[in-house]
């Protein structure tokens, strides 16, 4: 193979003449001149293509025109049911019209003696726009307006004509004040709020999962489970007395009586999750997360100064089965509590006291989050209220041992 010779590139020096400066060439036995690519440039340097340049910025520059061009619409969409004779403002036969300054009189008289049929296709008024006159001979001619879905089904459903037209419903007005304070006359208590704020600065949430649990004598018939949505006999009562007492015992609280049984047991959990959630978000000040519940079987009672009470055991989750770093946590907590409970009132915890599941069940919402069975559908809401009250006494124990002036961080 013949030994290769570079041509050396032509120098520009100040001063000189500028020169086109040519591609890199390769001298080969073929005496062919070509560049890096290999591709044969037959001693000439490739033509550009300025023309597709040009015609795509061209494009640009007509497509801006056009943009710029084209007048902003002054209304939203118009709806299919719309009236036909609506007036336009767009363009059409009215602008042209408009130009040539020919009124509408004149126009009609023009039509009237052009088309002998002119009035019994076009209504009478005329139209406002002549591109609504279009439409208006159709609808003349068919009988019906086109635009209108009830007459176009009277066509083929006969008794469908004297049939008032549907009226849409008319929107409800936004509420002025905060959603805190919607209410539910059947819910117990804090002026019958769903969320039930007793402070300025809540430390403890309660909420219920099982919102619709029972107790007896409230049972369905033919059901082995008490179930009312009668939330004066429910878990919410209970979760509501101890709200109230904690309240009175110098703590602050908030309730959420949302009923997350709305779509059934199944979705409940992540109703309830959501419910937590809103909890933590809407109240930094929280460092307890409560979910009041029963049990689903019989729990038996027991008599605690001479009053039936019902039975109370604390469910911690665990990481078991998904993750949850706080678990330890809560149980150190649940130890606390239940260590408070066994001295001021003595029996009240069931057995075990204390539950260790695989599960979470919406715990890992924050530290310091407890599931609270109290009872079961045995019990009488009295004896579920008297075991609310021991246990606002256990939690005030916690709160002077400083447990509740602490973040959930460094609880």
């Amino acid at each position: 193979m013949a030994k290769q010779r570079r041509i050396p590139r032509m120098i520009w020096l100040p001063g000189t003449r500028r020169q086109r400066r040519r591609p890199t060439r390769v001298a080969g036995d073929s005496g062919s001149h070509r560049d890096k690519l290999g591709r044969d440039l037959g001693g000439k340097r490739p033509p550009r293509s300025y023309g597709v340049l040009a015609m795509y910025i061209s494009t640009l520059a007509a497509v801006g025109g056009i943009l710029w061009a084209t007048p902003r619409p002054k209304q939203g969409a118009v709806p299919v049911t719309a009236p036909a004779y609506a007036k336009q403002n767009g363009p059409g036969l009215g602008r042209w019209l408009a130009s040539t300054r020919v009124s509408l009189a004149s126009a009609e008289a023009w039509l009237r003696a052009g088309v002998p049929l002119y009035r019994l296709v076009v209504p009478q008024p005329v139209p406002a726009s002549w591109s609504s006159w279009l439409a208006a001979g159709v609808t003349a001619a068919a009988g019906t307006r086109i635009n209108s879905l009830q007459s176009l089904l009277g066509q083929e459903i006969p008794g469908l004509k004297g049939a008032p037209a549907p009226s849409r419903p008319p929107r409800p007005r936004s509420a002025k004040h905060h959603p805190r304070a919607a209410t539910m006359a059947e819910l117990p208590g804090a002026g019958h709020r769903i969320w039930a704020v007793l402070g300025r600065a809540p430390a403890i949430g309660i909420f219920q999962t099982r919102s619709t649990e029972s107790f007896w004598p409230v049972l369905a018939a033919g059901r082995a489970t008490a179930t009312t949505t009668d939330w004066s006999k429910t878990v919410v009562a209970v979760g509501w007395t101890l709200a109230r007492d904690l309240h009175q015992k110098g703590l602050m609280v908030v309730q959420s009586r949302v009923n997350n049984m709305t779509d059934g047991l199944l979705a409940s959990d992540y109703h309830a999750y959501r419910t937590a959630e809103q909890l933590k978000r809407r109240y930094r000040t929280l460092k307890v997360l409560l979910d009041v519940n029963r049990a689903t079987v019989n729990v038996p009672s027991v008599t605690i100064n001479g009053q039936a009470t019902a039975r109370i055991t604390l469910i911690v989750g665990t990481n078991t089965v998904l993750p949850d770093p706080t678990w330890r946590r809560d149980y150190a907590f649940a130890q606390i509590l239940t260590a408070d409970l066994r001295r001021i009132a003595p029996g009240i915890l069931g057995r075990p006291a204390i539950m260790r599941v695989p599960y979470r069940y919406n715990e890992e919402v924050m530290p310091l989050d407890l599931v609270v069975q109290i009872g079961g559908p045995n019990n009488t809401l009295s004896q579920e209220m008297a075991a609310a009250g021991d246990l606002a006494a256990a939690l005030k124990t916690v709160r002077d041992q400083g447990w509740l002036k602490t973040s959930p961080a460094q609880a």
